[in-house]
């Protein structure tokens, strides 16, 4: 099966009032090839799954932490992260699970985090 790629992203949640809340929320677009993927591994697993540490349906996801492009009211750029899901396969290390982005100025993860 050839993977697919799908699109998501987080977003700073302007909606955090604690700190046990999330700091990003967004969306992950899960078409039917992913879907049909997962339902497959769940009828393979399900009736095998007696504790949490039985196998379960997984899939791969990656992201890249991004700004948005400057407004021209002045406004701060906001940091986001773009969301790629793929089906899940077992990797050996160091190996990547989806092919890199293309090269564009991006933010770190302590960037964001800070």
């Amino acid at each position: 099966m050839n993977k697919i790629y799908f699109n998501g992203i987080l977003n700073s949640n302007r909606f955090k009032q604690k700190d046990g809340q999330p700091d990003m929320i967004g969306d992950l677009e899960l078409p039917l090839d992913l879907c049909e993927n997962i339902h497959k591994q769940y009828l393979l697993y399900k009736d095998h799954i007696t504790s949490n540490s039985d196998p379960k349906p997984k899939i791969s996801i990656a992201g890249w932490v991004n700004l948005s492009k400057p407004k021209d009211d002045g406004s701060k750029q906001q940091k986001y992260i773009t969301v790629r899901a793929s089906v899940h396969k077992d990797r050996k290390d160091g190996e990547q699970p989806i092919p890199s982005k293309p090269a564009t100025p991006t933010t770190t993860l302590d960037d964001l985090l800070s």
